[in-house]
């Protein structure tokens, strides 16, 4: 490596590649160590540590070598999706989005899963009882970040995307977890001081094709050693992080019913429903359920809905309703809700349930100005029909209204979907300002451009800057001037950048 390239770095370039490129998507903190992390260990596991960094080194460059770029458009799409995990896929989290990457056509997968709160010392013992192996990958993550570890004739090589140098090289169990607790995780007390248990969730990653027998240690045996009544509720934190404790690590990391009900017998508690909570936003419906048990209530249920519906998790609503025996929403709640998600099937299926039950759909035209964030167009189409099977065709102005919600949501396929129902004078009665102009993916300004939107001469000059054609110095001035007048109406004045005037009216 010839450069400094720390995670901050990588974000900049990152985000400097996508937006060379015009994909509409930017990467940051939240997430990015696990993205960064999980194609590490994809490359890894094949023996292309170097392609790694060789690829990290030409996405600095912006203009990668002709015969690397299909690599680098891979690699860019890969560490995206392990980061994006939910656009692509409702069944899949953080926790799991490995199993999005491939190596020869198949999905990696965890062989082991195993989240704790406890102490450096139990946290050693732990790491030598795993005993990882030369042919595996070990992925750790405590609540707000996630590295990767190879087992080396050195002892423990660490992968932090915050080191600017790569990877380090620890001898044993004592100097690694010394490592994860003060410089890569930075654990700490309540009082924020470094003392204090360490919660963090390990998963172990093979190569698929790699069929070798390997029995790994019994995750609730771990827990028989390691727990008792006094510690079993602990809390961790990190600095910049959350608090979380084991059986909230362990429902986000493990779907697993008999691990979670062997917690609970233990003593574990689930506080204001923390652990439900993140058991729902990692899809983990088996370790729900035992979380849930016997409780009827209500207003928990009503809320584990909301959240599921909101995430688009089909398996967690369905082990809801088993549970419920009913969905205890109004409809116009749980459509909304679903329509947020984006998840057009598990709409179809809220949708059909207050159908079959008689309940009545209502406020389905607030449904689909929700669900156009989301990008799904099949959950905007089964609206829509619905909406105009009840109260007619939606009018010119609601195309309008959508059509205008979608540029400035940056969901391309929605624009296409509206626009071509919005009457030519309405559509040149459009406004953009430069800097929405700016951050609108480059298919929308195009398909506005195609349908006659008219643009200013500044907005013009940024896209064509997306599309990579110099500029004069009077243009670029022109630009920065105009940037800077609709920063002070946008975020001073709070006015939007995205409208259309209103309708001539028609003379009398």
């Amino acid at each position: 490596m010839t450069q400094d390239l720390d995670q901050a770095t990588v974000i900049d370039y990152l985000n400097q590649y996508l937006k060379w490129h015009n994909m509409p998507i930017e990467v940051n903190r939240d997430g990015i160590c696990n993205g960064i992390a999980t194609v590490y260990i994809q490359y890894a596991l094949q023996g292309k540590e170097k392609k790694f960094w060789e690829l990290i080194e030409q996405i600095v460059s912006l203009k990668p070598k002709a015969n690397m770029e299909a690599e680098i458009n891979q690699f860019v799409y890969d560490v995206v999706l392990a980061l994006h995990i939910e656009h692509f896929g409702y069944k899949l989290s953080q926790s799991t989005s490995m199993q999005a990457l491939t190596i020869n056509n198949k999905s990696m997968y965890s062989s082991f899963d195993f989240a704790i709160t406890t102490s450096t010392h139990h946290w050693q013992k732990i790491l030598k009882e795993i005993d990882l192996r030369p042919n595996e990958m070990m992925k750790i993550s405590s609540t707000n970040h996630s590295i990767a570890i190879k087992k080396t004739e050195k002892g423990y090589r660490v992968f932090d995307p915050n080191y600017s140098k790569g990877v380090r090289e620890f001898a044993d169990e004592i100097a690694l977890v010394h490592e994860l607790y003060y410089n890569v995780f930075n654990f700490r007390n309540r009082f924020y001081l470094p003392v204090g248990p360490m919660g963090m969730s390990v998963s172990i990653i093979r190569h698929p094709e790699d069929m070798s027998p390997r029995v790994y240690p019994e995750v609730t045996k771990l827990y028989d050693k390691y727990l008792s009544q006094q510690n079993i509720n602990d809390e961790s934190y990190v600095w910049f992080g959350n608090s979380t404790n084991t059986l909230q690590k362990a429902a986000a990391s493990i779907n697993d019913e008999g691990v979670i009900n062997h917690l609970l017998a233990k003593g574990a508690k689930d506080n204001n429903w923390k652990a439900a909570a993140v058991a729902i936003a990692n899809n983990n419906h088996k370790s729900l359920r035992a979380l849930i048990g016997n409780n009827k209530d209500t207003v928990m249920f009503q809320t584990f809905f909301m959240f599921a519906l909101e995430e688009g998790r089909e398996e967690i609503v369905d082990t809801l309703y088993d549970l419920k025996k009913a969905l205890p929403l109004y409809s116009s709640q749980a459509i909304v809700a679903a329509a947020k998600g984006g998840n057009s099937h598990l709409l179809a299926k809220v949708i059909d349930y207050y159908e079959r039950t008689h309940a009545g759909l209502s406020q389905l035209d607030f449904a689909i100005s929700a669900a156009i964030p989301s990008g799904s167009v099949e959950s905007v189409k089964l609206l829509v029909s619905k909406y105009e099977q009840a109260s007619g065709a939606l009018t010119a102005e609601q195309h309008l209204n959508y059509l205008l919600k979608a540029i400035r949501c940056n969901q391309p396929y929605m624009v296409s979907y509206f626009i071509k129902n919005v009457p030519p004078k309405r559509l040149k009665q459009i406004h953009i300002s430069t800097r929405s102009a700016e951050h609108t993916h480059l298919f929308i300004t195009e398909e506005l451009e195609k349908h006659h939107v008219p643009m200013t001469n500044n907005a013009k000059a940024v896209i064509a800057q997306k599309r990579h054609i110099p500029l004069d110095y009077m243009s670029q001035l022109g630009i920065y001037l105009a940037k800077f007048t609709d920063f002070i109406r946008e975020v001073i004045l709070q006015q939007d950048g995205v409208y259309a005037n209103a309708p001539t009216p028609k003379k009398p």
